[in-house]
């Protein structure tokens, strides 16, 4: 994770995979790391997501 503006403070949602980064600019980045733990509750979709992707192999476009 590299933003354009300086890091001024980090939260871990305890018991999930979701960070918040404070910065310098009106907008905190919210990021979700699935090996840091599960997707809140209220945002199970991303489990979802998260899952799926995983089944697909990727695509590196070598042979």
């Amino acid at each position: 994770i590299e933003p354009a503006t300086p890091l001024n403070d980090m939260l871990n949602i305890p018991g999930s995979g979701l960070i918040c980064l404070t910065n310098d600019s009106p907008k905190i980045f919210v990021y979700y790391i699935p090996t840091l733990g599960n997707a809140p509750k209220w945002c199970t979709f991303l489990d979802n997501i998260t899952e799926e992707l995983e089944e697909k192999p990727a695509d590196t476009g070598l042979i």
